[in-house]
Order: structure tokens, then sequence, then C-alpha cells
């Protein structure tokens, strides 16, 4: 009976196979990422493709984090009033258990970035804007993406990251991951949310803005979140 019903909830109606397909890629790229030798992502070199998973997968995880964040409350038509309020309540929770288990992780000096802390900001932020509306949120994500890197890199430069506070204040924020400019995925996730991702439309359209966003951006020299020490 338990095996029908997790089948049941597996294959639901109410379930978008496309989301479910997306979160699978993003475990894979982040195992891999993670786990394997691979060279930076070049579209003119054929060879290093394997490396598109360093630092997308981690920005597809934080999309689709605020894709979910959209879904759960009202997808199209953000839930109002005392149910707005029930989901707001839950993501705080869900936010509080994230940094709990993300501290507890550090204490355990694992060989890698903890991105649990800066996942829970993220999520406490986006309870904030849960009542906007696509429109609104989409604007939002563009104006954070666009604003966002220079006091990003304005707080890196501080001194204060190099004192033994700094080094605990960026454990427990999570700031070696630039959650400032990644609340930009957060909000473009809750707005693709609020449209009609059961038209056959929207899926195309969101994927052709993020393969022009992809191409316009410049190749990283440098990778974070892999493992150290482990080559």
């Amino acid at each position: 009976m338990s095996e029908m019903l997790r089948r049941r909830s597996l294959f639901a109606p109410s379930r978008i196979d496309g989301i479910d397909l997306a979160r699978g890629l993003a475990v894979i790229g982040m195992l891999a990422a993670h786990l394997l030798a691979i060279p930076d992502f070049d579209w003119t070199i054929p060879s290093s493709y394997e490396g598109i998973v360093h630092g997308r997968s981690s920005i597809l995880f934080a999309t689709l984090a605020g894709v979910s964040i959209g879904l759960v409350s009202g997808g199209p038509v953000p839930l109002r009033g005392p149910r707005l309020e029930t989901a707001r309540l839950r993501l705080l929770v869900r936010a509080g258990a994230i940094w709990v288990i993300g501290v507890l992780l550090l204490f355990l000096a694992v060989p890698v970035y903890v991105i649990l802390p800066a996942y829970a900001l993220l999520f406490v932020i986006a309870a904030a804007v849960l009542p906007l509306r696509a429109r609104t949120l989409l604007i939002a994500a563009a104006v954070v993406g666009l604003v966002a890197p220079f006091p990003q890199a304005a707080i890196d430069g501080l001194s204060f990251w190099s004192t033994p506070e700094g080094v605990d204040v960026s454990n427990a924020v999570g700031w070696h991951y630039p959650f400032l400019t990644w609340m930009a995925f957060v909000l473009a996730g809750m707005g693709a949310a609020r449209l009609d991702l059961r038209s056959r439309a929207t899926p195309w359209l969101l994927a052709l803005a993020g393969l022009a966003l992809d191409g316009g951006r410049r190749r990283p020299r440098h990778r974070v979140g892999t493992l150290r020490g482990l080559r």
C-alpha cells in the first residue's frame, strides 16, 4: 500500500516533469563538480563541455529553489491572507532547519564549502517577497543581477574577512557563495513559477532566456565549491 502511495505521488498530475528533470540534472552536476577533475567550460572547445557543471549546478539549484518557493506559495496566483502567512512561516522554519544543518556540517569540518547557510538566508529574503507577481519578481531579479555584484565585491574586499571573527561570520552566513548576487536566481525562479509553467511556450521562453544569459557571461577564472585537498 505504501509503495502504491509513493508511486502515485511520484507520477501525480500536479507534478511538472521538467522541474523534476532539472532537479536531477542539478544533483548530477553537483556530484560531478565536487568529485571529478573537470576543466573550465568553453563553448568553443568541445573537449571542455563537461565543465558546464562548474558554477551552473549551484546556480540551477538556486533557481529551482525559487521555483519551488513560488509553487508552494500559490504558483501563478500568489497566496493571500492566512494562507500566505502559513506559507511564509513554513519557509522560515525550513530556512532555520537548513541553517542548523549547515552549521553542523561546518563543525564536522567537511572538506568543501558549505552552501546551506547561504541558502537559509536566501529563503529568509524570499519569504519577504512571496506576495509579488511574475513581472515584479522578474524585474527585481534583473535589477539584483545588475546591481548586487558591486556591493558584493565591495564587501568581499573588507579586511574583516581575514580576521578570526570574519572567518566565523563567513562560515555562518555562507559568504563563500555570492548569495547577494544569487538572490537574482531565486527571484527569477519565483518569477518563473508565477508564469504558466504548463504552457508549451513558457519552458521554451525560459530556456532561451537562460541560454542568452549564460552566453553573455564571462568565463569564470576560478571555481568555488570544489573539494579541497581531493585531487
